[in-house]
């Protein structure tokens, strides 16, 4: 059988497989490709190279490259494996050899060396075609001592670099530079990422422009370009202004940001620092800054990161910290982040990418004046730390000395950990006065200075692991001090003074093995919230004798009156008593240390009163089975019992009602003897997700059975050394949340199996835990087996993994501690200096004196040494005082004997077991021992074990055990050897043998003696049994095979149908199941055989009978098992598909889509999926409850989808969703097994290897942040797999590089109805409903605004159309309408239903000023279209935005993508319009958070006629707007009032009183109200931004209003104001001065020009502004002219009237003008416009009105950015030829109105190459106007889209050529006109009469 199916070439395991690393897309540049066809050339063909460098800077492709070469099919199938390893800056060798063991599946040992590991590597590889990859290797690395050698094979290497020189280091056979990309092939890139359609899309030409310029700017780089594009806006709903907008802010960035930089990474910041200033607040962008202050690929600890922003105050909270500014910088894809879930608590680790730090150190350094220098190797304070740093971070350097003075006043942190600091002279920290962080951990200081007492606003400060013994008493003046660190300190005391520590909040004092005295001060501290006093001074339950009037130290029962503690770590001297600790009822994790000699045997009942516990540790806490014990603690998720001596079950200790619980933890119990039955009942543990048993020696079982339903969501199961259980419970295989048993390989393989599918259910689960590094039995150290001395020192050693040696590994006892020696210390054990050890042992560079550990006190404890003093050479110089009390302890137990119940032997070995029982074999050892002794010089040896012939002996003086032989040779002990060798075999010779076959001689003796004295009529039936017998050990091992073969075959089948994710085929599975009992019967034929073929046989006995009856059993299991693989061979397919394809799971969905809309996008999706090639990613995005969902789930549901793609996978993804959740997730709807261990590159290989060949639809619904699917081992480059997708976000859609997006809106009116009957009736809308209640019914309908959630929710509250009338119809219609908030309180049905969806994307707004913004909207009435202006004036009033275009292109971009508002935005007059509008729901929701959460009343328009009692004293805003408010309360005491706004009301007075309480006011509108005047007590309002004072009665303005210093915006249009008087000039900060349509303004006050911050004036139809200032009288300046407003440089808007011509050299110095509106008085004559005009290269808007230009050559040539023209009521302008309009290459719209004379545009009109973005041309009563132009040539007017004509009657003809317009797409004008025109050919007429637009009649006085 061997032979036949073994493969020839010997080679008997599984082919390494290749990891598929996933890719986002193909490559860019011909670059690229050309190289990376070289390097697979170099790989595949030249067998001369060997090693291959790929150089370049960060993110240039490099490792994009090498990502082609291992997924390339050629490179896979050439080498054998290709193993891809990261290598980055901190790998050493042993780090790396690590990690290729684990890739290759090849157990690690932790004390290997570099020459074993290279060893044990090269006997892997040397037969191996290896290709190994590098990646980001900053040092040379000697891959001969990875064991692999490049002479051997055809191993080649490929490696990647920051440096050129690292790959000549590395002796690189070929080098290949990544260079940039080309401009070309960026802006590919750039497409790829910004746009649906890649390059080939279709775009308005500005746009592209700027897009172009855009990608420009990241001057070819590809992690720029890609990070940059998935930031831009959608092209179709995105205007130019947007992306004008971007592009400045990247040109922008200030030069100097460059200047210590080196050049080459200034292309790379450029747009990268887009993303870091597209971060909403400056706290977020702080935040971000912080990361660059650790050192580089450093994994940070949240938490610490955390404790930081808190105390510079970046964060509010420990939650704001980890869920808000975390999560938003990792979904900008800032920062990644890592969560590992240890002792119950997630450990979260945050990591920035190289180059996102380089660029955050320098950001910092220019912009913040911070100083990032950490890992840098400095060994001084270096120079560049200035007088004004704010922040500096010298981390991880070799700094000695610190300078003797520091000024530096403006510091707030300052860290120095990990340097050599020795002292802080006293002069460094006078000077810091500021300071808030300070951090002195891991330096070897002894002192603080005193001036430490200088630093007042101190919060935060580290000294941990530093050589402090005292702590000064100035430290205890610094009052604001928040966290105090000071673990693994040799702290003598904690002294009374810490009570002045009131804001302490954090007190860590863990590990400070020197700490004697703790004052009971302690208890004072009130705010304290964690306490860890872990392993350091050990506390009595009560309080200890005074001494001196002084109490000596504090007790338990201090510690407990610190009521608001979270988190505490104690070590206890004396037990708890009852009514101590109920008090902590904040706790959520307590971890507590009872001293060796303390007996508790119950905790207190109070415990039970800490209902917030979440993590309870116990160690050496010998509690008994005390009934409920923890049945209190009902948000207890993870509990560890460690070292109870007397515990003997679990059961009834209350831990199964425990309904949180999701961990247990029991270690080294060594009494307890079953879990309990707890753990088998159905409803007990609901949550349990992971059960360790650890070291437990005495349990046999774990409980009886497992219920059918019992342990839901039970996923891992971990026994070590539990070696008595020797079977599971039944029904464990039950268990389908289950993924992973793990245990000893030794236990594994002696369970007992209930039956064999139990068996295979579990093994296929089943992890080896590795041993203990010092007990190992491939250890070549020390063996398993050992002594029981060695099991006495390393008994209670932590099991849960082998200890590290690296000073990087985490402490064992929980989150992370920043020591040296942290990895060196096991868990539970009290540390206790040895004086006695002699000095050598500290001498020594692997023994630490912490090191040693010692348990006293208890008779059954044991000693045990650390690792590292195990694996140290010099560990046998021990004293001998430490080993005596163990021999001693081990005699005692023994009484002589030599063991104490552990077996000497493995059970693998041929040998001799000794345990407790009394044998001959034990005597007679016993007695050769007593007899022969070895020699004196064998004193310090122990026998270990006998490993065959040989006992085995460790050395003491050694570190590698040796043979008694060798041992007694060097000793020249050869007598003694031999005597101990006889003395073994007299014990074999004794021992009872049982043969292990059957004497084939003894057969044949019986045989022939039966067949001589047999009758002969028998002797023909009887030879055939004898044959049969004498065949019969060869038939039993020939079935044997036959089992084998079965066996091996069923498992390949499962494998297969497991690694595809597939059911079996029925064929496949009617074998499987045909060949189960078959196997079984088989097997336990051969098992009875196997029991009983020791046996003689002779004639009579029954056992021949046996033998023959298994003879023919035997025979018969052949037969019906060749039968089985016929079977097989001839069913089963031969292209060795054997599964069924997945199903697609149905959704379940309500009805049929509502709505012409949703069924027109169900369509037309459809078609996209099936049809379209091109398509492969879809989004749908819209606000919540639209119908997004609903629609996938017809998608997921359709047959003809289905039936296209084999497999259609639902993902309903969330926020807190990752890449690995996602990736678990789709492993269990396939049915693949899930390791917990899994990477998400491993998981993506698997995936991709399932996916690959499958046309797979991905529905992933309620996506939050960009996913990569490639992650997901989807790649949509390789098959016809698609991903449709759903969001509330469009941005999401855009990151997610969308071809298709598709925006669901909401339902029409009538669409609407039809739903509303349906939920409401249980009917369609044809339902005949009462003639009254049908029109109340609409009304409610309507109310909805077509929202489906809304309407929904709605109809389901509605009462029953038989029992209802009229009247309760109407009622809930009026209740709707008056949309108060009451409604909501009363109905909470409706409010949970409805906005709780609506509230998630409110709550997923990243800053509060956002949010903010948003509930602004609601201020505005029901259905109002809000001016987009006017609503950002009010943001950056109240400072929520910086400048106009954050508000409109970043924050008001956002509420529209996240479809919280709607934007229309309108071209009017050049201007894009924008308005603002707000869903029903959405405002009713909007309205009650900001009452409820934010104490603002919005009440706009509800018919209120007085100011409401709601508005609290408290209230922050007050909107009143539209209502019927006529009288003001005299006083509104309101002092923390912001905004008011009263528009549109009927007010006609306002109170005195009513403004003097408002001193907080920032904003305030009394527009369109009939006040006449202000009160004096305005000016109380010093804190004014913003006044609205538009349309009302007022004539003249208070001068107390000019004392409102701050004003910035005043709006006084359409008033009845007289003048504008001189103290205008006071208003310093004005910015926005509106007086337009003040028809009874006489007076404006020159002093206007000196407001200089002006930068809108709008003075249109007011007052008439000459040239030059009018004749003074009575020494008054009587009015203010042109010249005065031309003073005002900053203006960028100005609207004026003018009484006189403007004469030259006036209007040149508005340089910063982009608009302006002159309008002449009729009789000026404005002939030649001031050519100074052309200076005004920033204006795009120009509206002239009556001015008679005369048509001046080249008037506007000058105006480069004009985009819009008007030109109205010139009487004597003939033509617009020569006035320089062609040529400008920006215009996009000219109007023309009302030119009396204008006979001709011009012939340029019909050139080609003028007007080159011309796209509308509005030509409006033109009366003389005969011609447009004679002709337009081919490519003239390239973009005009819109042509429009209105009384011109005289022109007849358009031009020839105009049809050839290409975008030409509507020609509007009156219909008589049009049915008039005469056409030039026939051509002509049919395209252009498809064009064309009728405009209806407009009024006579029709004007702009």
């Amino acid at each position: 059988m061997k032979d036949l199916d073994f493969p020839k070439n010997g080679e008997l395991g599984e082919p390494l497989v290749t990891l598929v690393h996933p890719t986002d897309s193909e490559l860019v540049g011909k670059f690229v490709h050309e190289k990376l066809l070289e390097l697979q050339t170099w790989l595949l063909e030249d067998n001369s190279v060997r090693v291959v460098g790929v150089y370049g800077m960060p993110g240039v492709g490099k490792t994009a490259v090498l990502k082609q070469i291992n997924n390339n099919e050629k490179v896979v199938k050439f080498f054998k494996p290709v193993i891809w390893v990261t290598v980055s800056g901190d790998s050493d060798i042993s780090a790396l050899q690590r990690r290729i063991c684990e890739r290759i599946e090849l157990p690690w040992q932790s004390g290997c060396s570099i020459d074993e590991a290279a060893g044990m590597l090269h006997s892997v590889f040397k037969e191996r075609r290896l290709l190994l990859i590098l990646d980001d290797v900053w040092k040379s690395i000697d891959v001969s001592n990875l064991g692999i050698s490049l002479s051997d094979n055809k191993t080649e290497v490929v490696l990647t670099s920051r440096d050129k020189e690292v790959c000549k280091g590395m002796k690189a056979d070929r080098m290949i530079g990544m260079k940039h990309l080309s401009d070309e092939e960026g802006w590919e890139l750039f497409c790829r990422g910004a746009f649906v359609a890649g390059k080939d899309q279709n775009m308005d030409i500005e746009i592209e422009h700027f897009a172009r310029s855009i990608a420009k700017e990241c001057k070819g780089h590809p992690l720029a370009i890609k990070t940059l594009a998935r930031t831009m806006p959608q092209l179709q709903d995105s205007r130019a202004s947007e992306w004008k907008y971007i592009l400045n802010q990247l040109k922008a960035i200030d030069p100097l940001f460059y200047r210590i930089h080196q050049e080459i990474l200034r292309d790379l910041f450029n747009p990268l620092k887009h993303s870091y200033d597209a971060l909403q607040t400056d706290e977020l962008k702080l935040c971000f800054l912080y990361l660059a202050a650790y050192r580089e690929d450093e994994a940070i600890d949240a938490d610490q990161l955390i404790e930081l922003w808190l105390a510079e105050g970046l964060v509010k909270s420990r939650e704001d910290g980890r869920h808000g500014f975390l999560k938003t910088l990792a979904s900008r894809c800032l920062v990644e982040i890592e969560v590992k879930e240890e002792s119950g608590l997630e450990i979260c680790e945050v990591k920035i990418h190289d180059v996102l730090r380089d660029m955050a150190v320098h950001i910092a350094e220019i912009d913040q004046n911070t100083l990032f220098r950490a890992g840098q190797s400095l060994t001084e304070f270096p120079k560049s730390a200035s007088a004004t740093s704010v922040r500096i971070s010298l981390m991880h350097n070799r700094i000695r000395f610190l300078p003797e003075t520091f000024d530096c006043a403006n510091l707030l942190t300052l860290f120095l950990s990990w340097n050599t600091v020795e002292e802080v002279p006293e002069g460094f920290l006078e000077k810091l006065n500021m300071l808030k962080v300070l951090d002195l951990s891991n330096t070897p200081i002894k002192s603080l200075p005193k001036s430490i007492d200088r630093m007042k606003h101190l919060l935060y400060l580290q000294l941990s692991n530093t050589q402090i013994k005292v702590i000064p008493r100035q430290i205890f003046e610094l009052s604001t001090v928040q966290v105090l660190d000071l673990s693994f300190s040799p702290l003598k005391s904690i002294p009374s003074m810490i009570n002045k520590l009131k804001s302490l909040q954090i007190l860590k004092l863990a590990h400070c093995y020197d700490l004697e005295f703790v004052s009971c001060e302690i208890s004072k501290l009130t705010g304290l919230e964690e306490l860890d006093m872990w392993q350091s001074t050990t506390f009595a339950y009560s309080e200890e004798e005074r001494k001196g009037g002084e109490l000596r130290e504090a007790s338990l029962q201090d510690v407990c009156k610190l009521h608001r503690l979270k988190r505490l770590r104690l070590t206890l001297k004396s037990p708890i008593k009852e009514r101590t600790v109920g008090n902590l009822v904040e706790l959520q994790e307590l971890w507590l240390l009872w001293r060796p000699e303390v007996r508790q045997t119950h905790l207190p009942t109070d415990m039970l009163a800490m209902h917030n516990l979440e993590r309870l540790h116990l160690y050496d806490c010998d509690i008994e089975e005390t009934p409920d014990l923890f049945s209190g603690l009902k948000n207890l998720k993870y509990i560890k019992l460690n070292s109870s001596q007397i515990l003997l079950t679990l059961s009834g200790l209350g831990l199964g009602g425990l309904s949180c619980l999701k961990e247990i933890e029991v270690e080294k119990c060594l009494q307890l003897k079953e879990l309990g039955e707890d753990f088998a009942r159905k409803g007990c543990f609901p949550n349990l997700r992971k059960l360790k048993l650890w070291t437990l020696p005495s349990v046999e079982r774990l409980c009886t059975s497992v219920e059918e339903g019992a342990l839901p969501m039970l996923q891992a199961l971990a026994m070590f050394r539990c070696m008595k259980v020797k079977a599971l419970p039944l029904g464990f295989d039950k268990l389908n949340s289950l993924r992973q048993i793990r245990g000893d390989k030794e236990w594994w393989n002696e369970i007992r199996w209930e039956n064999e599918e139990m068996k295979k259910h579990l093994q296929a689960r089943y992890v080896e835990i590795l041993e203990n590094p010092l007990i190992n039995t491939s250890s070549s150290l020390i063996p398993s087996n050992c002594c029981p001395r060695m099991y006495k020192l390393l008994d209670i050693l932590p099991t849960s993994s082998p200890l590290a040696l690296s000073p990087r590994a985490p402490h064992p006892m929980g989150p992370p501690y920043s020591f040296p020696y942290a990895h060196m210390y096991p868990r539970g054990l009290c540390h206790h200096r040895m004086a006695s050890l002699p000095s050598v042992m500290w001498q020594s560079p692997l023994v630490d004196p912490c090191s040693l550990i010692q348990r006293r006190q208890r008779k059954t404890s044991l000693r045990t040494l650390s690792p590292t003093t195990c694996l140290n050479p010099m560990w046998t110089k021990i004293h001998r005082s430490l080993i005596a009390p163990v021999d001693r302890e081990i005699s005692n137990e023994t009484t002589g004997r030599i063991n104490t119940g552990h077996d000497i032997y493995s059970h693998k070995q041929r040998s001799l077991k000794l345990n407790n029982s009394t044998t001959a074999a034990e005597s007679q050892l016993r007695k050769s021992t007593r007899q022969r002794r070895p020699p004196a010089k064998f004193s310090n040896y122990d026998l270990l074990f006998c490993e065959e012939d040989e006992p085995t002996l460790l050395i003491s003086d050694q570190t590698k055990p040796t043979t008694y032989k060798e041992a007694c040779k060097n000793a020249d002990c050869d007598n003694w050897h031999a005597a101990m060798c006889e003395e073994m075999d007299a014990l074999l010779q004794n021992e009872t043998w049982d043969l292990e076959t059957v004497c084939v001689w003894q057969m044949e003796a019986a045989i022939i003696q039966l067949v001589s004295e047999a009758i002969p009529s028998f002797i023909k039936t009887f030879v055939k049994e004898i044959k049969h017998l004498i065949n019969l050990p060869n038939d039993a091992k020939y079935l044997r095979e036959k089992l084998d073969r079965v066996k091996s075959i069923v498992d390949d089948i499962n494998n297969q149908l497991r690694t595809q994710g597939r059911q079996p085929l029925s064929v496949v599975k009617n074998w499987l199941n045909t060949q189960e009992p078959i196997v079984k019967s088989a097997e336990e034929v051969f098992r009875q055989y196997e029991e009983n073929k020791h046996h003689r046989l002779c004639c009579c006995c029954p056992n021949c009978c046996f033998l023959r009856r298994s003879s023919g059993k035997i025979l018969k299991s052949i037969k019906e098992i060749d039968g089985l693989l016929k079977t097989k061979e001839s069913d089963f397919p031969k292209n060795g598909d054997l599964g069924e394809p997945l199903k697609t799971l149905a959704q379940p969905m309500e009805n049929e889509l509502v709505g012409t809309y949703a069924q027109e996008k169900l369509l037309e999706l459809k078609t996209w999926l099936l049809d379209d090639q091109s398509v492969r990613v879809v989004g749908i995005y819209g606000m919540p409850g639209v119908g997004k969902t609903a629609l996938l789930k017809h998608i997921n549901n359709n047959e003809k989808v289905v039936d296209f793609f084999k497999l259609v996978i639902w993902l309903t993804v969330s926020r807190d969703s990752n890449e690995s959740d996602l990736q678990r997730r789709i492993f269990e709807r396939i049915e693949l097994p899930w390791q917990c261990n899994y990477s998400i590159d491993e998981a993506a290989g698997k995936l991709h290897s399932v996916f690959k060949e499958k046309p797979l639809l991905l529905i992933l619904d309620d996506v939050w942040r960009r996913i990569d699917v490639s992650k997901l081992g989807i790649s949509l480059l390789e098959n016809k797999s698609k991903v449709v997708l759903t969001s509330r976000d469009r941005e999401v859609c855009n990151s997610m590089d969308v071809d298709k997006m598709i925006l669901m809106k909401k339902l029409s009116e009538e669409d609407g109805w039809v739903l509303f009957c349906r939920g409401a009736f249980r009917a369609s809308a044809d339902q005949n409903i009462d003639s009254e209640i049908e029109p109340f019914a609409k009304g409610i309908a309507k109310e909805c605004k077509g929202h489906p959630l809304a309407i929904k929710t709605l109809a389901r509250t509605m009462p029953k159309l038989d029992k209802s009338t009229p009247s309760q119809w109407k009622y809930i219609l009026d209740e709707l309408k008056a949309i108060d908030p009451q409604f909501y309180r009363i109905h909470e049905e409706i409010l949970r239903e409805l906005f709780s969806p609506l509230k998630r994307s409110y709550d997923a707004l990243e800053t509060d000023e956002l949010k903010l913004c948003f509930l602004y909207v609601a201020a505005y009435r029901e259905d109002e279209e809000i001016d987009a202006d006017q609503l950002i004036q009010l943001w950056l009033a109240e400072g929520l935005v910086k400048s106009r275009e954050q508000g409109r292109h970043s924050f008001l971009k956002i509420l529209a993508d996240r479809c919280l508002v709607e934007i229309e935005v309108k071209e009017e007059n050049g201007l894009d319009i924008w308005k603002v509008k707000i869903h029903d729901v959405l405002r009713d929701m909007a309205v009650q958070i900001a009452e409820v959460d934010r104490n603002i009343l919005f009440r706009a328009g509800q018919s209120l006629t007085g100011i409401p009692d709601s508005a609290r004293a408290t209230s922050v805003r007050i909107s009143l707007m539209h209502n019927h408010i006529r009288y003001l309360p005299q006083n509104f005491q309101c002092t923390e009032l912001v905004t008011l706004l009263l528009s549109w009301n009927t007010v006609e007075e306002i109170p005195e009183g009513f403004l003097e309480k408002l001193n907080m006011l920032k904003v305030l509108d009394l527009s369109n109200t009939p006040i006449k005047s202000l009160p004096k007590s305005i000016k109380q309002l010093q804190n004014l931004l913003y006044l609205q004072l538009s349309n009302t009665q007022i004539k003249v303005i208070p001068h107390q209003t000019f004392e409102l210093s701050r004003l910035q915006f005043l709006d006084l249009s359409f008033s009845h104001l007289k003048n504008i008087p001189s103290v205008i000039n006071k208003l310093k900060f004005l910015r926005i001065l509106k007086l337009a349509h003040c028809y009874d303004l006489e007076l404006v006050s020159p002093d206007i020009s000196q407001l200089t911050s002006l930068e809108d004036l709008d003075l249109w139809k007011s007052t008439m502004f000459a040239y030059s200032r009018e004749v003074r009288i009575g020494g008054e300046l009587r009015e203010a002219s042109l010249q005065d407003i031309c003073k005002l440089h900053n203006l960028k808007r100005l609207r004026l009237s003018l009484k006189s011509p403007i004469e030259e050299k006036t209007v040149g110095n508005l340089v910063e003008l982009q608009e302006l509106w002159l309008v002449w008085m009729p009789q000026v004559h404005q002939t030649n416009l001031p050519t100074d005009m052309r200076a005004m290269h920033n204006l795009e808007r120009l509206h002239l009105y009556d001015c008679h230009n005369e048509g001046t050559p080249d008037l506007f040539s000058g105006l480069k950015n004009l985009k819009y023209l008007k030109l109205n009521s010139s009487q004597i302008l003939l033509n617009l030829s020569g006035l320089g309009l062609g040529i400008l290459s920006n215009l996009k719209e000219i109007e023309i109105e009302k030119c009396l004379q204008l006979k001709q545009l011009g012939d340029e009109f019909g050139r080609e190459g003028c007007f080159p973005k011309l796209r509308k041309l509005k030509l409006w009563m033109l009366p003389s106007l005969e011609s447009l132009c004679s002709s337009v040539e081919q490519g003239a007017l390239p973009m005009l889209q819109t042509l429009t004509l209105f009384r011109c009657m005289k022109v007849k003809v358009l031009p020839l050529g105009l049809h050839n317009i290409k975008s030409l797409i509507q020609i509007k004008a009156e219909k008589e006109w049009w049915n008039e025109i005469s056409w030039k050919n026939e051509e002509m007429k049919i395209h252009l009469h498809t064009k064309y637009a009728e405009i209806v009649e407009v009024h006579e006085n029709y004007h702009v």
